[in-house]
């Protein structure tokens, strides 16, 4: 995955696997009143990737930076910052050190301006 744009947002993520699988994911960001909000998901939810590094950032546009809402999903369950991933300076979302694992959805939100 690279990035998607939606007007001057930019929603991207960077990422290390392992895996002889080759997987379509998603992005999607939109815009409510009061905040945007990028997803980034396989359709499939069932991941046969092994993320070893992943690293998801939501730029652009005016306002605050720092990401508000931060949701990642594993197979069926919701995972807790700081054990699976973290957020550090508020800016991106990345995983845990030493933490490798399949995830299917990630979702981060920002306000908006």
């Amino acid at each position: 995955l690279s990035s998607s744009f939606f007007g001057e947002m930019e929603c991207g993520m960077s990422y290390s696997a392992q895996g002889e699988h080759e997987e379509q994911w998603h992005i999607t960001i939109r815009k409510t009143r009061w905040r945007w909000i990028c997803s980034i998901e396989s359709p499939s939810r069932d991941t046969k990737l092994l993320f070893t590094f992943f690293s998801v950032s939501l730029i652009g546009g005016s306002g605050p930076p720092n990401l508000e809402e931060v949701e990642m999903w594993g197979k069926g369950e919701v995972w807790a910052r700081g054990e699976h991933y973290v957020v550090p300076q508020g800016l991106s979302v990345r995983n845990a050190a030493g933490w490798t694992a399949g995830f299917t959805r990630v979702s981060v939100a920002r306000e908006a301006e």
